[in-house]
């Protein structure tokens, strides 16, 4: 601007053209029009250092924001405002330092300054996104007693937040706060509700929000459809699912990998894999429906895994196996749970030495989990090979791995199996140890051998009932 004649010499240009560097990421430009700022021999007042540490926090230099912060408002250079707290609030939870941001937020009580909602939701926000949720909620009850009203963005963050958590109750018992409110939900506050309704199978009434939506003058976003989608496929209802999928597609509404995959997911759950590898198909820019829409889909590692999954479970090993090669030609990650899903296709496919192969490789990687070990030892357990079973249940402490409830039963009822009481006695004692207890096949296979009287140390299973 100086170049054509336009002068930058008064605080508030200099501080405009400061914040649009920042916004453009473009640091060093941004600090250079500050170092202009004081060689003119402007006095930076807290909108200037709110303008720096907002352009530290947006370029991912917190720690430079919390500096700015500590050498000229704690250091009482400069009289901080609500939005000084705020954007390192904002700092401190992008980064995940959520209690550091709580305690700021303390802070501010106790040096007289009173957080506002946006002060809130920033914090409430960070901590739902990191599963804190009974510390939000905790802040949540607190803004309300400090007479701080919340807005749609605080109840879109909670109720996300619960419905992650899996805490579907308490969602609905918000919502109907909110209502109550009269705070007006958004496409993100109806798209978490319905979200949550059909995690718990109840689509009728997340068709009947998704039609208060419409009407409430709201536009369901693809989020929104997904989520109804995903309920008709946990419903086991691929017809309507199908249909859903096919209104979107055909009105030329956006559907995107997440949509496929929930529908790949959904026919692989009701074995019908030829139509999940159909999608699978169109995803990579095939011609379909009426109106032959062309796609821009491509699939990520979700969807191979869990095609890969389907022809595994559906017995065809060499498809399965031709996708495993063509995720590696695509440069596609293989993380733990398509090693899993690969290791549980080779055994209940018979191919146990392979498997027992692959968990080794997996093993000197240090990729493995208590699934890998679980699926390995149920599968020796089933073939009868109880020692190479036992070596792998050895395997878990040098891994770090705990073993669960699933584990102790899987290698009780081996045993049981091999007609060999003392070894299942034993882990029956180190499982009650650990807090675990026998699954009912468990109880049911030794009562089946206390009438029968066929295993060894006969006198141990009374004792073993007992235990579990």
């Amino acid at each position: 601007m100086a170049l054509v004649g336009i002068a930058l010499d008064d605080a508030y240009s200099l501080s405009i053209m400061m914040n649009c560097y920042f916004n453009m990421k473009q640091t060093v430009l941004g600090l250079s029009v500050f170092g202009k700022f004081v060689k003119l021999g402007f006095q930076p007042t807290a909108i200037t250092y709110n303008t720096l540490m907002n352009g530290f926090v947006v370029n991912n230099q917190v720690p430079e924001a919390e500096r700015i912060f500590t050498k000229y408002f704690e250091a009482g250079q400069c009289e901080p405002t609500v939005v000084s707290f705020t954007i390192l609030i904002k700092g401190l939870c992008k980064v995940g330092n959520n209690s550091a941001a709580v305690c700021l937020l303390t802070k501010m009580h106790q040096n007289g300054f009173a957080p506002n909602t946006v002060s809130y939701n920033t914090v409430i926000d960070g901590l739902c996104k990191s599963s804190e949720i009974d510390e939000a909620s905790r802040l949540f009850r607190e803004m309300i007693d400090r007479g701080v009203i919340p807005d749609v963005y605080t109840y879109t963050s909670l109720i996300q937040g619960l419905c992650v958590e899996g805490l579907h109750f308490q969602v609905s018992v918000l919502w109907t706060e909110m209502v109550r409110q009269g705070v007006k939900p958004n496409v993100f506050t109806f798209s978490a509700m319905i979200d949550s309704l059909c995690k718990e199978k109840k689509v009728k009434e997340a068709q009947a929000l998704l039609g208060m939506m419409i009407i409430g003058g709201q536009q369901p976003n693809v989020v929104t459809f997904n989520s109804l989608i995903y309920g008709f496929c946990l419903l086991r209802e691929m017809e309507r699912a199908k249909k859903l999928f096919g209104q979107l597609v055909e009105k030329g509404s956006i559907v995107n990998v997440r949509t496929c995959n929930i529908m790949i997911h959904g026919y692989c759950q009701t074995k019908e894999v030829d139509l999940a590898y159909q999608i699978f198909m169109y995803m990579n820019c095939y011609e379909i429906f009426k109106n032959m829409t062309c796609w821009a889909l491509v699939p990520d590692t979700i969807t191979y895994n869990t095609m890969i999954d389907g022809l595994y479970k559906a017995g065809r090993m060499g498809e399965a196996q031709k996708l495993t090669s063509e995720m590696r030609e695509r440069g596609l990650p293989q993380d733990l749970q398509t090693f899993n899903i690969i290791l549980h296709g080779l055994c209940t496919n018979n191919q146990l030495s392979a498997a027992v192969e692959m968990v080794r490789g997996m093993e000197a990687d240090n990729t493995v989990d208590i699934v890998t070990y679980n699926t390995i030892i149920e599968a020796l357990c089933k073939a009868g090979d109880m020692e190479c079973a036992m070596h792998f249940f050895s395997d878990l402490s040098l891994k770090g791995v705990r073993p669960d409830g699933f584990t102790y039963n899987m290698l009780i009822r081996g045993f049981i199996h091999k007609n060999e009481g003392s070894k299942a006695y034993n882990l029956v004692m180190e499982m009650h140890k650990r807090g675990y207890s026998g699954e009912q096949m468990t109880l049911d296979l030794i009562q089946l051998k206390v009438k029968d009287g066929s295993i060894k140390d006969f006198y141990l299973l009374p004792m073993m009932l007992k235990s579990l």
